[in-house]
């Protein structure tokens, strides 16, 4: 059994289960809106990747280089995250998102629900929460159209490739990010209105981390 269970960056996907509704009520309080922004990261640079900009009525062509951060933030008329060229994503979520069309419808759906839970949990926003989701909100509808690449596929779908240490590998690509959501996050477990998952539960017990119930 490793000992250390320290996770010096957490990946800017957590694929917890094939259903993003799901994962999206299994996702912690904080990290509601910051996984919702690294949705928006990834299906971003998926279009950059393409050398396009997306806008609200359709697509720029023009090469990327020509749309600085500030150019883009007018195109979208939202806050823009940065591209895959210079902001920390993990280069196998990005391929994962960039190869078939369901696994970007995937992520568009997960983003939409973190969004959709944390009003949930959190009915009565302040005025910066509220301009967040709005932002965020208006992003994904925006992603709603895939690259036309993309639309061909738009129906086949794959587990999302995992990264992690070795205390979290076990079977599935599921299985070893419940680990490590369970595991290597435990520090900051918390859901306001929803109950901790059973899968939770079992594994903090399989690793020796709380008594069995």
């Amino acid at each position: 059994m490793i000992q250390s269970y320290h996770v010096t960056r957490a990946p800017t996907l957590i694929y917890l289960d094939d259903d993003p509704e799901t994962v999206a009520s299994w996702y912690f309080d904080r990290h509601l809106f910051t996984y919702a922004g690294y949705a928006c990261q990834l299906l971003s640079s998926v279009w950059h990747k393409e050398g396009l900009v997306i806008q609200a009525h359709g697509t720029d062509s023009l090469p990327e280089w020509q749309h600085p951060v500030d150019v883009r933030a007018r195109l979208f008329g939202v806050q823009v995250f940065p591209t895959m060229s210079s902001w920390p994503a993990n280069p196998e979520h990005l391929e994962w998102v960039n190869a078939l069309g369901g696994n970007y419808d995937w992520v568009r759906r997960l983003g939409h629900a973190l969004l959709d839970e944390h009003v949930y949990r959190f009915p009565k926003l302040d005025t910066q929460e509220r301009v967040t989701l709005a932002q965020l909100r208006a992003m994904l509808v925006q992603f709603e159209v895939m690259p036309t690449r993309l639309q061909e596929t738009q129906w086949q779908f794959y587990e999302a490739p995992y990264n992690l240490d070795e205390a979290f590998l076990r079977g599935s690509s599921v299985d070893c990010f419940r680990a490590f959501y369970a595991v290597g996050m435990r520090g900051i477990h918390g859901w306001t209105r929803r109950p901790r998952p059973d899968f939770i539960n079992t594994l903090l017990e399989e690793y020796k981390l709380i008594e069995p119930a």
